[in-house]
C-alpha cells in the first residue's frame, strides 16, 4: 500500500508536469528471464487510480509473459485510458541485435514519448521527424504517366526509386540540422553526467561518449493508405482492366468529380488492408520492407543510425493536406491512414481479420517503433470473460510477432454525446496515436480522425 500510494504521487506529478512520459513495464531482462514482477502490478493499478493522460505505461510482453499480467494489462485498458500500449519483445530485441547492440542490453530496452524505443541510459536523446509515403507514391503515379507502356512492375520500381531517393535527401536535411549545432558550442554535461561511459570516456553524451550511438527515427506515414492504392491500381487496372490507367489519372487529376463510378470502384472492388487478404497484405509489408531498409541505409553524423517507425502521430492530417486524390478512392487533401494502421473503417471483416493483417509486415528493420491504432466497443468486453478475451487477443498478438498495438475502448455513441455536449464528457479519455487524451480537448480534426476508426466488437 505503501509503495502504491507513493506511485500515485509520482504519477500526479507526472501529469503536474504536462508532457507524455513513458513508463516502462514487464518484458524481458537482461539475462532472458521474465522481467515481470509486483511493481509492474502496482504501476497499473497507479496508473488506473491517478487516470492522467499524461502517465503513457507502455506494457512489454513475450512468449513467457504470465498469465495475469495480460489479464491486469487487459482491465486497464478496459476502463478506456488507452493504457498500456503492447509492444512485443520477440520483434523489438532481434531488430536492436541486428544492429550490433548486445542482446542482454536490446532485452533492456524501453521507450521514450509516445512509442519510440530507447536504451535508457546508454544513448544520446532520441529525435524524429515525418516522412510522407503517400507523397511518394503520386509522383511514382505522376512519372508512370510519362511513359508508352506503363505496367505495375515499372510502378513499383518508379515507387521504390522515389522512396530511397526521398529518405536519403530527408536523411541529408536531418543531418544537417544537427551539424548546425556542433558538439563544441552545444555540449550536454547534465545529460552526459547522467549516461554511461561519458564521465569514463571523458566525452559528451552527443560526441561519442555514450555506451551506444544515437538513433534517430524517420517516421513513415500513409501505410494503408500507399498499400490500397497500390492494390487498387494492381487488379483494377492492369489484371481486371477494369479502368484504363488514363481513365485512372484523369479521375485522380479531377479529385473524382464527373468521374464518380471509378471512385466506387476503387473503394469497393479492390482489396482493402486490415481484411486478412493477403493481395493488399503482402503489398503492405512490401512497403514496410523497402522503406525501412531505405533508412537503415542512411547514417548520421556522429556514427548513430537512422531507423524506421511506422507512425504518425497527428501528422497523417497535414500530411494528408499535401496529397492529392489517391487510387484507392481517397480525395485529395484529406487524411492519410493513421500510423501502420489499416485506413479508416475499411477494416470490415472484425478484429481477428484485423490482427491478420498487421502481422503481415516484418518490423523487426523498423526498430525505432510503430504505431497501430485499433478501437473496440466495449459492450463487447464487459466482466471477467471480457477481460479473457482481451487477454487472449494479446496473446495472439505475442504469437503473431506484431510489433506494436494501443487500443480505444470507446463506442460510436459515447465520442457523438461527447462532442455534442463537452462539459458532460470532460473526463473522456480516447488513444490518439502514441499518446492519450481528453477528447473535448482535441481539435475537431483528431476528434474526426479517432471517430472514424472502426469500433470492432
Amino acid at each position: 500500500e505503501d509503495a502504491l500510494d507513493l506511485l500515485c504521487h509520482l504519477w500526479a506529478k507526472l501529469d503536474e508536469v504536462g508532457h507524455v512520459q513513458n513508463i516502462c513495464i514487464g518484458g524481458l531482462r537482461p539475462d532472458g528471464t521474465d522481467g515481470t514482477n509486483e511493481l509492474s502490478y502496482l504501476c497499473l493499478k497507479a496508473t488506473d487510480l491517478v487516470h492522467s493522460p499524461h502517465t503513457n505505461l507502455s506494457a512489454r510482453l513475450h512468449d513467457g509473459t504470465p498469465a495475469g499480467f495480460f489479464e491486469a494489462c487487459a482491465e486497464l485498458v478496459k476502463t478506456g485510458i488507452g493504457f498500456p500500449a503492447i509492444f512485443n519483445d520477440h520483434v523489438l530485441v532481434p531488430g536492436l541485435a541486428a544492429l550490433g547492440i548486445p542482446e542482454e542490453a536490446a532485452r533492456d530496452h524501453c521507450f521514450v514519448g509516445c512509442i519510440e524505443t530507447m536504451l535508457a541510459g546508454c544513448q544520446p536523446a532520441w529525435s524524429d521527424s515525418r516522412f510522407n509515403i503517400a507523397l511518394c507514391l503520386s509522383r511514382a503515379l505522376e512519372a508512370l504517366r510519362a511513359e508508352q507502356s506503363p505496367s505495375y512492375a515499372r510502378l513499383l520500381e518508379l515507387f521504390e526509386q522515389d522512396l530511397a531517393q526521398s529518405v536519403q535527401r530527408h536523411a541529408q536535411q536531418v543531418n544537417a540540422s544537427i551539424e548546425a549545432f556542433p558538439v563544441a558550442r552545444f555540449g550536454d554535461p547534465f545529460l552526459s553526467a547522467l549516461t554511461l561511459e561519458c564521465i569514463e570516456r571523458g566525452l559528451d553524451v552527443n560526441d561519442g561518449g555514450a555506451l551506444f550511438p544515437r538513433f534517430h527515427g524517420i517516421a513513415g506515414m500513409g501505410l494503408g493508405t500507399a498499400a490500397d492504392a497500390l492494390a487498387a491500381v494492381k487488379k483494377l487496372v492492369f489484371e481486371e482492366q477494369a479502368v484504363s490507367f488514363g481513365d485512372l489519372m484523369k479521375a485522380l487529376d479531377a479529385d473524382f468529380a464527373g468521374h464518380e463510378l471509378v471512385r466506387q470502384m476503387l473503394v469497393n472492388k479492390a482489396p482493402k488492408y486490415g481484411n486478412a487478404d493477403p493481395y493488399v497484405d503482402r503489398i503492405a509489408a512490401w512497403i514496410v520492407e523497402k522503406f525501412t531498409a531505405a533508412c537503415l541505409e542512411q547514417r548520421l553524423p556522429c556514427g548513430g543510425r537512422h531507423v524506421g517507425l511506422m507512425a504518425a502521430n497527428v501528422s497523417n492530417i497535414p500530411a494528408g493536406k499535401e496529397v492529392c486524390a489517391t487510387p484507392d478512392g481517397r480525395k485529395a487533401f484529406t487524411p492519410l491512414s493513421d500510423a501502420a494502421s489499416p485506413y479508416f473503417g475499411r477494416d470490415r471483416n472484425g478484429p481477428t481479420a484485423f490482427i491478420a493483417s498487421v502481422s503481415a509486415p516484418d518490423y523487426r528493420r523498423a526498430v525505432g517503433g510503430s504505431v497501430i491504432n485499433m478501437r473496440f466497443d466495449p459492450r463487447h468486453f464487459q466482466g471477467r470473460e471480457g477481460t479473457q478475451r482481451l487477454a487472449a487477443f494479446f496473446k495472439v498478438f505475442v504469437k503473431n510477432r506484431i510489433q506494436e498495438l494501443q487500443f480505444n475502448f470507446t463506442s460510436d455513441e459515447d465520442l457523438a454525446a461527447a462532442q455534442k455536449d463537452p462539459e458532460s464528457y470532460r473526463s473522456l479519455l480516447v488513444r490518439v496515436s502514441g499518446f492519450s487524451a481528453y477528447f473535448v480537448l482535441l481539435s475537431a480534426e483528431v476528434q474526426a480522425d479517432v471517430m472514424r476508426r472502426r469500433a470492432h466488437g
